[in-house]
């Protein structure tokens, strides 16, 4: 973006860039890094999101447990929580409900060979639709992905300015896998399938929330829309971790998580 306004600056006679520079350059470019949606950018909001989720300090793996309230119609059960996560995106959730047995949900390294699935009562793996299981973040932690020195090479972020984000208005940030080498799916492919939105708060910088779509495991229509929200941040080892997690399925709140221990690598 910088060497674009310089570029541009060389258009005009030298004493109006002079001018121009000495009243406002700084400015603009601060406005340029913080506020505009550009590609270019986004290296400056993940350095400040990353900074304020640990000081800019390389955080490896997370693990977060706590009770967890799973909601289905009418229907609701409680139970625990255990959730571990790296920086490389490997995810995995084990709960344990007192009338409905067991839920997991597993999630490989970013890269070429990514694959998901889930399982339930009975312990037996499903296999989640494959383009589901492209997602370049952790759902319950995106911070620990918008750290600038882990972040894989084949995820890109676009800064899109502080738009309209999921269901609120926040600093939008658009994650996406879309140079993976995978023989079933196309980059273009690839790339619409994994992006996911996140909303930063434009104070702290911190996600307030992650909307992204999926499809059933049958890989057909329709589209389920997925809203993830953040809240009470608590600073542990220096680390901000969301101690209240909800996860949304087209609308309707289906699982919340409520952290009380957390374990920082």
């Amino acid at each position: 973006m910088l060497k674009l306004i310089l570029s541009a600056y060389k258009r005009y006679p030298l004493l109006l860039a002079l001018i121009w520079m000495s009243i406002g350059f700084q400015r603009s470019a601060v406005s340029q890094s913080l506020d505009a949606p550009s590609p270019q950018s986004a290296a400056s909001v993940l350095d400040l999101a990353w900074n304020a989720f640990s000081g800019r300090k390389a955080i490896h793996a997370v693990r977060l447990t706590g009770e967890a309230h799973r909601y289905q119609g009418s229907m609701e059960d409680s139970g625990f929580a255990t959730l571990w996560a790296t920086s490389s995106g490997e995810a995995r959730m084990n709960l344990s409900f007192n009338n409905r047995g067991s839920w997991n949900e597993d999630q490989s390294d970013i890269g070429s060979k990514m694959e998901c699935n889930w399982s339930e009562g009975d312990g037996a793996a499903h296999p989640g639709e494959s383009q589901n299981c492209l997602k370049p973040i952790v759902w319950f932690l995106p911070s620990l992905a918008m750290q600038s020195v882990t972040i894989p090479v084949n995820v890109g972020y676009t800064d899109l300015g502080n738009t309209n984000t999921c269901s609120g208005t926040y600093r939008h940030v658009q994650a996406q896998a879309a140079s993976l080498d995978l023989p079933h799916v196309s980059v273009s492919q690839s790339a619409a399938s994994s992006s996911v939105d996140v909303g930063l708060d434009p104070s702290t910088f911190l996600p307030f929330v992650s909307c992204f779509h999926i499809r059933p495991d049958t890989g057909g229509p329709p589209t389920i829309s997925v809203e993830i929200a953040y809240g009470n941040y608590k600073a542990v080892d220096g680390v901000e971790v969301p101690f209240l997690i909800r996860r949304f399925v087209n609308g309707a709140l289906q699982l919340e998580l409520t952290i009380q221990s957390v374990t920082i690598h």
